[in-house]
């Protein structure tokens, strides 16, 4: 699919076009009014690396990824034009694969504890 128009008649209600990146169906570009998403993702690759949200050509928002040798999550980070914080995570994972610990800018970390079946049992902001 290449995107979608919303029509009242004659008139255009809302669209959005999708682009791909080359011949995959790896999602590159969203286009929706003056707005922009760009999803770049890393060499060689499925995984994200950076995603732009751009409205009117300006930048408004990135979003960074770091990946460890397992292809897990090991970082993100935002970063907000003209916002007084960003927004940075560091991910902690134990023996089993799963994530232990969610570092945040400031010292603040999310511990996070599992039932015995795996679900999510509790998940406590600690500073």
């Amino acid at each position: 699919m290449n995107g979608v128009t919303v029509r009242q008649g004659a008139q255009v209600i809302y669209s959005v076009n999708y682009g791909y990146a080359g011949d995959t169906p790896d999602l590159d570009t969203v286009t929706y009014g003056n707005s922009v998403i760009d999803f770049d993702r890393v060499p060689g690759s499925k995984l994200l690396d950076t995603t732009t949200f751009k409205t009117g050509g300006n930048t408004r928002l990135t979003v960074n990824r770091e990946w460890d040798a397992h292809n897990r999550l090991d970082k993100l980070s935002t970063d907000t034009t003209g916002a007084s914080a960003a927004f940075v995570s560091d991910l902690t994972y134990g023996d089993d694969g799963r994530i232990e610990r969610i570092g945040l800018a400031g010292g603040d970390f999310w511990e996070i504890d599992y039932q015995g079946d795996g679900q999510l049992n509790t998940a406590v902001l600690k500073s």
